[in-house]
This record gives C-alpha cells, structure tokens and sequence, in this order.
C-alpha cells in the first residue's frame, strides 16, 4: 500500500489533490504498521496516537493549503502557481 502511495506521488505531482491523496495513503499505511505492531505487543498505544494524531494535523493543514492555491490561482495545478 505504501507503493501504491508513492508511486501516485510521483506520477501525479502536478496536481495539489492527488499529492495530498497519496500523502494520506501513504501515512495510512504506515498507520496500519503501527497498528499490527502494537497489537502483537512490539509498539505502544501513545506512539500510535501520537501518529494518528499528526496525520489529522497535516491532512488539515493539507486542506487550508489546497483552499489558499484555489483562492489564490484559480486552480489546483502545481504548473499554474508557480
């Protein structure tokens, strides 16, 4: 799933949304890992709450960025605002 995340990241790296789509599929995965950990006894629930939580800080710091490029440009296009 990671692979899967990276490689959208970089074929599609023009596009705001998709980069932050396969930002959130790549830290979901990592998510999962944790999760597997902590449940076989190898991690800690505060790092796996910690990581989720930073997940939701980023995702929402992702979106105020996307709405600031539309506002700002028009568009979505990482071609257009630069």
């Amino acid at each position: 799933m990671f692979m899967i995340g990276m490689f959208s990241f970089l074929f599609f790296r023009f596009h705001y949304i998709m980069l932050l789509l396969s930002i959130e599929i790549m830290m979901l995965s990592i998510y999962f890992y944790f999760s597997y950990m902590t449940y076989f006894g190898l991690g800690s629930l505060g790092v796996l709450m910690f990581f989720l939580i930073m997940m939701v800080c980023g995702a929402g710091f992702g979106i105020c960025l996307l709405v600031f490029y539309v506002r700002k440009g028009g568009v979505e296009n990482f071609s257009s605002i630069f």
